[in-house]
């Protein structure tokens, strides 16, 4: 079997330029799973749960909704 390889002949500082150069979109679901997870799910410190599976005082409290 042959030896497959792939070499980037891109500068370090060519890759350093474009990645700071690069801008995501911040992407907003608009209906499904998508946008119940990003608008209902509390992040790690909040205990990466839904906020209607919570108690009322508990999602209030967290700051995290």
């Amino acid at each position: 079997m042959a030896c497959w390889r792939l070499e980037l002949l891109v500068s370090d500082e060519e890759l350093a330029r474009r990645k700071s150069a690069l801008q995501l979109p911040i992407v907003t679901p608009e209906r499904g799973y998508g946008k119940l997870f990003h608008e209902h799910v509390f992040q790690a410190p909040g205990g990466v749960d839904f906020d209607f599976s919570q108690d009322v005082d508990t999602a209030e409290t967290s700051g995290d909704a």
